[in-house]
């Protein structure tokens, strides 16, 4: 999603000396993995994120999010009975790759 990039994505394309190979505007993400000692838990999705692929996407958004977003992605998860399972929240900026 590069919509709040994209004036200079434009920037650097409009210049024959440059352009893009892969843009992301950033994104907050909360990807829920299982505990050492378990396997996948019901309710987390198997995926090929994360080691072993044991575990799932809480919440991935390329635009801002409210606090209660958040808060509702990690109680949901934590109200499954007889799981745990860590969650890591992530904030990662925008990324642009250009060729010269």
């Amino acid at each position: 999603f590069e919509a709040p990039i994209l004036p200079i994505v434009e920037l650097l394309n409009g210049d024959p000396r440059f352009v893009t190979t892969s843009t992301c505007s950033g994104r907050i993400s909360i990807f829920a993995s299982a505990s050492a000692d378990e396997a996948n838990p019901a309710g987390l999705p198997a995926s090929g994120h994360g080691k072993g692929g044991a575990g799932g996407w809480l919440l991935a958004s390329h635009e801002a999010v409210a606090p209660g977003t958040v808060w509702r992605a990690l109680s949901e998860s934590a109200g499954r009975p007889g799981q745990s399972s860590t969650a890591a929240l992530k904030h990662e900026p925008a990324i642009l790759h250009v060729r010269c």
